[in-house]
This record gives structure tokens, sequence and C-alpha cells, in this order.
């Protein structure tokens, strides 16, 4: 993404750093996917720095709650439900998930930072910056940042913004590491 984008950077004035942690362990991720996810937010920081500035990757392992399930999704996928289940046990089901996803246990990430020096994003947008088709600017469609909520959900992971408008933005991508025994599995 930084060679992709390393002529953007230029013309912008923006001065591009990466930071790794030594001895990550590795991901299992879809490349070409995670490739899309951190294209649409370099780009984006671009886009917020007219004047240029600093664009920082930190890439680094830290340790915090698994995120809660997307929205749509039930809370025990693999779970079958037999079709003679009656509604009140339906309902148990229900505050049982519910309750569970109050004591959410603690796991290790990968974390991707994506650091801008740009103008920030102003607290009202910051609320639906992930709704589909929600755009501040003139031209595009609106759906990079959903997309790469759904990609980052699809992972396991999670993707946050933090902003301050006149100070920058910061992007978080949190990806589950994987603890991995036996037989690899397929793509």
């Amino acid at each position: 993404v930084m060679e992709r984008t390393a002529d953007q950077s230029a013309k912008a004035g923006v001065t591009v750093q990466l930071e790794v942690e030594p001895d990550l362990a590795p991901l299992y991720i879809d490349s070409d996917l995670i490739q899309q996810v951190l294209l649409n937010i370099t780009l984006n920081a671009l886009q917020a720095m007219p004047n240029g500035g600093t664009l920082r990757f930190e890439v680094c392992k830290v340790r915090g709650r698994r995120p809660a399930r997307g929205p749509g999704r039930r809370a025990d996928d693999h779970a079958e439900r037999r079709a003679g289940d009656q509604p009140e046990r339906r309902a148990a089901d229900r505050r049982e998930s519910a309750e569970s996803a109050e004591t959410l246990e603690w796991i290790q990430y990968q974390q991707v930072r994506i650091i801008d020096t740009g103008v920030g994003i102003p607290s009202g947008v910051l609320e639906k910056m992930f709704d589909p088709f929600f755009t501040t600017k003139a031209t595009g469609t609106g759906l990079g940042l959903s997309i790469s909520q759904t990609i980052m959900q699809e992972h396991g992971g999670s993707i946050a913004v933090d902003s301050r408008e006149g100070r920058g933005t910061t992007v978080l991508l949190n990806f589950p590491l994987e603890k991995r025994t036996g037989e690899r599995r397929t793509a």
C-alpha cells in the first residue's frame, strides 16, 4: 500500500513512516482484502492532509477484549436450531447471548495503527462514517469504510477510529491472533 500510494504521498507533501514491532506472529488473512482496507484508509488519510503532513503506520501486538458480533449476526453461529424449539427457549437463548456479550474475553491482537496529522473528523461525522453511502466528499460512493468494516469483521477483527478536529486521525485495525495446532485449514 505504501508503494502504491508513494506518488500521491509525494505530491501531497506527506511523509510516510513505518514502525513494525519485531517478532510478530503470522496472521491468517486474505491479503487482497486487507490490502483494500489499508488502501481505503491510506487514501482517506492523504486526502485529509492537503497541505502535507505525516502518515504513520505502526504494527504491534496488543491485548484487548474480543469485539462484539456485528449487526445481523447470531451470538452462536454454529448452534443448530431444532424446528420444535419453543419461543420461551429462544428468548432464553437471547438473554444468555446478551449476558455473555457483557463478559467478553481478553485476547491477543495484532494491531495496525494508521495515524495522520490531517484536518481531523468532526464528531457528528464520526458517528456515521461506517454507514453505507455516507460521504463528505464531492466524489466517491461512501462505501470504502463500510466495506472495510465488513472485511475486518469477516476476519474476526475490528476497525476503530479516533479523531480530533485540527489534530488528525488514528485508525486502529485489530486482527485476533489465532492459536493453531495440527492441520492448517484450506482456503
